[in-house]
C-alpha cells in the first residue's frame, strides 16, 4: 500500500502532506491544552471574576459621581444663575441651566433656594429621553446632603455633598453644591442626579453582572434583575464595615436561575457609606464564557491549519513548477519536438537541472541536423552514381525533383513535407543502378 501511494502521489501532494499532518498535530495538542486550562480551577476563576465585577462596579460609581460633580460646577458657575435664584425667576433659571443639562445628558437637575425650597426642575423622561419641567413645591432640607448645604457646612472635602433621594418622581443619586453670589454669600443650591436605574444598567453593561443597589438597611432600591431580589440575611453593618478584601457573598434565586452575589459598601467622596452595592453572576457564567472561548480558539486553530495548508500548497507549487515544466518539455521531445526550451532562474539544483536539459536538447538538435545532412549527402551520392551508370538519364533526376517541388508548392503542400518529397523524387529511379 505504501509503495502504491508513493508511486501514484504527485510531488506537490508529497510536499503538502507533511504540512497537513503537522497542522493537525498542533491543533490536537492546542485543543487539549486549552480544554485543560478551561476545566482547571473553574470555581476559583469564578470567584475571582465575581470579585472583579464588584471592583468594576465601584469604579463605575466613582466615575458617575465625578461626572455629576463636573456638571454641578458648570451649572453653579453659569453667569446669571445666582441673580435668577435670588429673584426666584423660574423661567430664567430653566433658560440658563437647560443647555448645560442637555449637553451633559443628565437625568435630573434641581435648583433650590438657600433654604432648600425647589425653584426649578429639569427631569428626563425615562421612556422617551425627552425633558420635562415639572413644578415641585417641596423643601428638600430634610435630605442630609441638602441640610448640610443649608447649614453652610464645609468639611475637609469641601462643600459638595452626595446622597440618595427616593421621591415619588424617582429614585436618584444626587451630587449637591452651593451657588454663591459675587460676595461669596449662599444664594441657592443645585442638585444634579443620576437615576439608580441608569447606574445599575451601566454597571451591567460594563461588567455583564446583574447589579442591585440597596439602602443602608438592605432594602433593594433598584436592580437589573427582572424583579427586585430579597433582602439578604446578613447584617448590613457587617457589609458596611467590611474591608474590600472581606467581600461578603450570598446565593439568591431569581425566577428559576440561581446567582451568587457579592456585597460591598457604596462609598461616596469623604468615605461615607450611603448604601450597599451587589453584583451577581450565575454559577455557569464561566462555563458559558468557556464555551465561547473554545469556539474562538477552534476558529483560530482552524485558521492556523488553513494557513499552514495554504503555505504548503504554495511552497509545493513554487518548488514543483519548474519540475513540471521539465516534465512537459520531456513529453514534447518524446513526440519529436526538439524546439522546446525551459526557462531557468536561480542557481539551485532545479535550475542546474533545467540548464542541463536545455544543453541536452541542443545536442539532440545538433545530432539530428548532422544526421539529416549525412542522409542528404548519401542520397546525392546515389544520384550521381546513377547518372554515371545511365548516361541517358543525365539530369533527369534533378529536373524531375525541381518540377515535383514546383507542383507541390502549387498544391500548398506543408513545408515540413517538401523535404521528404524532394528526397523521394531523387530516389525514384535509384533501382536502375542494379539493372
Amino acid at each position: 500500500m505504501k509503495k502504491l501511494l508513493h508511486k501514484h502521489l504527485s510531488i506537490r501532494v508529497k510536499l503538502t502532506l507533511p504540512y497537513v499532518f503537522l497542522s493537525l498535530l498542533i491543533a490536537l495538542w492546542g485543543a487539549l491544552i486549552v480544554t485543560q486550562l478551561m476545566i482547571d480551577s473553574l470555581e476559583e476563576r469564578f470567584t475571582s471574576q465575581l470579585f472583579e465585577t464588584r471592583t468594576l462596579a465601584s469604579d463605575v460609581m466613582v466615575r458617575e459621581e465625578d461626572r455629576l460633580l463636573e456638571t454641578l460646577r458648570l451649572l453653579s458657575h453659569t453667569e446669571g444663575v445666582p441673580a435668577a435664584i435670588l429673584q426666584r425667576d423660574r423661567d430664567k433659571i430653566l433658560e440658563l441651566i437647560y443647555p448645560v443639562t442637555f449637553n451633559a445628558d443628565e437625568d435630573v437637575v434641581l435648583v433650590l433656594s438657600r433654604y432648600g425650597l425647589v425653584l426649578a426642575t429639569i427631569l428626563e423622561i425615562e421612556d422617551t429621553g425627552e425633558y420635562e419641567f415639572p413644578r415641585i413645591s417641596e423643601k428638600l432640607d430634610t435630605l442630609p446632603f441638602v441640610a448640610r448645604l443649608v447649614d453652610q457646612e464645609i468639611d475637609e472635602m469641601g462643600d459638595k455633598y452626595s446622597g440618595v433621594s427616593d421621591a415619588n418622581w424617582g429614585t436618584y443619586f444626587f451630587v449637591s453644591g452651593p451657588v454663591n453670589d459675587k460676595d461669596g454669600d449662599l444664594v441657592g443650591i443645585i442638585l444634579v442626579g443620576k437615576s439608580l436605574r441608569g447606574i445599575v444598567e451601566k454597571i451591567h453593561e460594563e461588567t455583564l453582572a446583574q447589579a442591585t443597589i440597596y439602602d443602608t438597611v438592605f432594602n433593594p432600591l433598584s436592580s437589573t434583575f427582572i424583579e427586585l431580589p430579597s433582602r439578604p440575611d446578613e447584617e448590613p453593618e457587617a457589609v458596611l464595615k467590611s474591608k474590600e478584601s472581606e467581600t461578603m457573598v450570598r446565593d439568591l434565586s431569581i425566577g428559576s436561575v440561581t446567582y451568587t452575589e457579592a456585597l460591598s459598601a457604596w462609598e461616596i467622596r469623604g468615605g461615607e457609606n450611603i448604601g450597599i452595592l451587589g453584583t451577581a453572576l450565575p454559577p455557569d457564567f464561566l462555563v458559558r464564557a468557556s464555551r465561547l472561548t473554545r469556539w474562538n480558539v477552534t476558529v483560530q486553530i482552524f485558521a492556523a491549519i488553513t494557513a499552514a495548508i495554504l503555505l504548503g500548497v504554495f511552497l509545493s507549487g513554487f518548488i514543483t513548477r519548474p519540475i513540471l515544466k521539465l516534465k512537459n518539455a520531456a513529453s514534447e521531445i518524446s513526440r519529436g519536438n526538439l524546439d522546446v526550451h525551459v526557462d531557468t532562474h536561480g542557481n539551485d539544483e532545479v535550475a542546474i537541472l533545467a540548464q542541463s536539459f536545455n544543453e541536452m536538447v541542443e545536442n539532440l538538435r545538433r545530432s539530428e541536423k548532422n544526421l539529416i545532412q549525412a542522409y542528404d549527402k548519401t542520397i546525392e551520392g546515389w544520384v550521381k552514381a546513377l547518372e554515371l551508370r545511365d548516361q541517358e538519364t543525365l539530369g533527369h533526376t534533378l529536373r524531375a525533383a525541381n518540377m515535383t517541388m514546383e507542383l507541390a508548392q502549387l498544391m500548398d503542400v506543408d513545408e515540413k513535407e517538401l523535404q521528404n518529397i524532394w528526397r523521394g523524387v531523387l530516389l525514384h529511379d535509384i533501382g536502375k543502378m542494379g539493372i
